[in-house]
Formats: C-alpha cells, structure tokens, sequence
C-alpha cells in the first residue's frame, strides 16, 4: 500500500493507493505540521473524527489544516521536507 503526495504551484494530490484521490488548492490551506495523529489506525483511507480524513501507511504524517476548519492527514516518508514545500511563499 502507498500514499502518494503530489504538489505543483496550485494543488496537492493526495492519493491512496492510485484508487482514493483528494485534490487540496494550495490556497485553501492554513498550516501545515508534521502529525503522529493516526497512531495505531491502521492503514488505509480513514475516517479520524468530524472534519479529518487521513491517508495512511504507517509512519511520519503530515497535517494539512484547510481555512475550512477540515484536516486532511497524509503519511509521507519526507515530512520536514513535504512541509517545507507547502509553507513556500509564492512569488
């Protein structure tokens, strides 16, 4: 199983085994962290409490917090890295 994060200059794919797709414009997110959120909630596209959804493997996440109030989770092997790329200002 994988989860697979894509960015370009407008949007985030978040992909959960090329089956379960979520697309984020980078304009709706507010913050951006790493996340031990899921713990032991297994694998797969998961329901986490009102307003969250995760897309998990295991491992390091990330938590992508949307203007909305929506929380969207995602488990990446490159957190610190994914963050840096999501909290760039565009010039």
């Amino acid at each position: 199983m994988t989860a697979t994060v894509k960015v370009d200059e407008h949007s985030v794919v978040i992909a959960f085994c090329d089956i379960f797709k979520r697309t984020l414009r980078r304009d709706e997110i507010a913050t951006v962290t790493t996340d031990n959120a899921a713990g032991p909630s297994g694998y797969g596209v998961r329901y986490m409490g009102p307003g969250t959804v995760g897309y998990l493997v295991g491992g390091p996440e990330i938590n992508i917090q949307l203007k909305s109030g929506k929380t969207v989770i995602a488990s990446t092997n490159r957190p610190e890295q994914l963050i840096r790329i999501l909290t760039e200002v565009e010039n």
